[in-house]
C-alpha cells in the first residue's frame, strides 16, 4: 500500500532541482488558503456578532489542529507532507519506544504547529489593526474646545500622539510585509542552493531544519510508525481494567483514523465550507437583482443653506456616526431624511432636539428606526 500511495504522490512526479523551490511554495500557498477559508467561512456563518469577531481565532484553531495532525503522523505541515518535506526532529526512529523522547516530540510538534498557524493569524490581526487606523484617521477632526484649558492641551497632545502613532503603523506595515515577504525567499533560495538548514524563517524561529525524504526513507517512516501503534495498542490492552483497556484501546484507533485521514477531512472541510459561502453568496446577489428592479429611492435630502453651519457634517467614512464619530453601535436610520447613526446618538439627539443633525428636517421618535443586518 505505502509503495501504490508514493507513487501517486506529487513528490513522484517533481523533478528534482526544482522541487525544493516547489516544497517551499506550496506549503506557504496552502497555508494562507487554509487560514482565509476557515476564516471567510467563520466571519459569514457565526451565530452571533461577538463569534464573528473571532473569525481568525476560529481558523488558526482548526489549522493547528489539521497542521498539528500532519506534523504528529509525516513530520512535516499539511503543505511540506505533500512532497516528503518533514522536520528532522520530528522523524520516527527505532528509539521512539522511550516515553521520554516520544513526549519531546509531541512538544516539538505541537510548537511547530502553533507557529505555522501563528503567520497567517498574526497576518490578518495586524492589517484588521491597519484598517482600524485608516478608519481613524479619516475622521475629522473634532471641533476646538477651550484651547486655553490645559485639560485640552492635553488632550490634544494624546489626540497628536495617538494620530502620530496611528499614521506610522498605516506606513509601516507595507514595508514590513515587503520586508518579510523578501525575506522568506532569501531564505529559499538559501535553502534551495544548500547554503541553510532552514527553508523559511518559521523552521529558524522553532531550530528545526528540514529536509526532503527519499521514497525508501519515506516507506521507513510508515513501518516505524505502524511499529509504534502496535507497541501503543499493545500497551492499553495489557491494562487490568477492562472498561480502561477498551477506553485506551478506542481513543487509540481514533487518534490513527484521525492521523490517516487528515488530509481528507480537511479537503472535505474546505470544500463545504466554500461550497455553503458560493449558495449563500447566490441567494445575495439574487436578493440584490430583486432589488435593481423596484424603483429607485430618493437621495436623502441636502441641508438648508439658512441651516448649513449649524448641521452635524458627514465623516467621510460611512461606517461612522456623524454625531458621536465613532463607529456605528446598533445602526439606525432616521426615516424622514434617510442617514444612519448610533441608537443612542440620534434616540437622545432627536428627543432634545426634535430635527436631524444633518438636514435639521423635523423629527419625531417615531422616525427612528433601528437596521437589522445579517453580517
Amino acid at each position: 500500500m505505502d509503495s501504490i500511495a508514493s507513487s501517486v504522490r506529487i513528490v513522484a512526479r517533481t523533478p528534482r532541482n526544482i522541487a525544493p523551490i516547489l516544497d517551499a511554495g506550496t506549503a506557504q500557498v496552502l497555508k494562507r488558503l487554509m487560514h482565509e477559508t476557515f476564516a471567510s467561512f467563520a466571519a459569514t456563518f457565526a451565530p452571533t456578532p461577538g463569534a464573528r469577531r473571532f473569525s481568525h481565532e476560529i481558523a488558526a484553531a482548526l489549522a493547528l489542529y489539521f497542521n498539528l495532525l500532519s506534523l504528529l503522523r509525516e513530520g512535516g505541515a499539511v503543505g511540506e507532507a505533500l512532497y516528503w518535506v518533514a522536520r528532522k526532529d520530528l522523524l520516527l526512529t527505532t528509539t521512539n519506544g522511550d516515553e521520554e523522547r516520544r513526549r519531546r516530540r509531541g512538544r516539538l510538534a505541537l510548537v511547530a504547529a502553533l507557529v505555522h498557524v501563528a503567520g497567517p493569524y498574526l497576518d490578518n490581526k495586524v492589517a484588521q489593526l491597519r484598517e482600524d487606523a485608516e478608519l481613524v484617521l479619516s475622521l475629522p477632526p473634532d471641533e476646538a474646545g477651550d484651547s486655553s484649558s490645559s485639560s485640552a492641551t492635553a488632550n490634544t497632545v494624546a489626540s497628536r500622539a495617538r494620530a502620530f502613532l496611528l499614521r506610522a503603523l498605516v506606513r509601516a506595515h507595507p514595508v514590513v510585509k515587503l520586508g518579510l515577504g523578501l525575506q522568506d525567499v532569501w531564505s529559499r533560495i538559501r535553502f534551495t542552493a544548500n547554503l541553510s538548514r532552514f527553508a523559511t524563517l518559521e523552521h529558524w524561529l522553532v531550530e528545526m531544519p528540514v529536509g526532503r525524504l527519499t521514497p525508501a526513507e519515506w516507506n521507513a517512516q510508515n513501518r516505524l510508525r505502524e511499529a509504534a501503534r502496535a507497541r501503543w495498542l499493545a500497551r492499553a490492552r495489557a491494562s487490568p481494567s477492562a472498561p480502561r483497556r477498551w477506553a485506551l484501546a478506542a481513543l487509540l484507533r481514533t487518534r490513527f483514523l484521525a492521523e490517516d485521514y487528515n488530509k481528507v477531512a480537511l479537503l472535505a472541510l474546505a470544500v463545504g465550507c466554500k461550497s455553503l459561502e458560493w449558495w449563500y453568496n447566490s441567494g445575495e446577489e439574487a436578493a440584490r437583482e430583486a432589488l435593481k428592479t423596484r424603483s429607485n429611492l430618493p437621495p436623502p435630502p441636502a441641508p438648508t443653506p439658512s441651516s448649513h453651519a449649524s448641521a452635524k457634517k458627514l465623516p467621510r467614512s460611512s461606517q461612522v456616526c456623524p454625531i458621536c464619530r465613532q463607529r456605528k453601535e446598533d445602526p439606525t436610520c432616521l426615516t424622514c431624511s434617510g442617514y444612519v447613526f448610533c441608537y443612542n446618538c440620534i434616540m437622545v439627539h432627536v428627543k432634545a432636539h426634535g430635527k436631524c443633525p444633518v438636514t435639521l428636517i423635523r423629527a419625531t421618535e417615531e422616525h427612528v428606526r433601528r437596521l437589522y443586518l445579517n453580517s
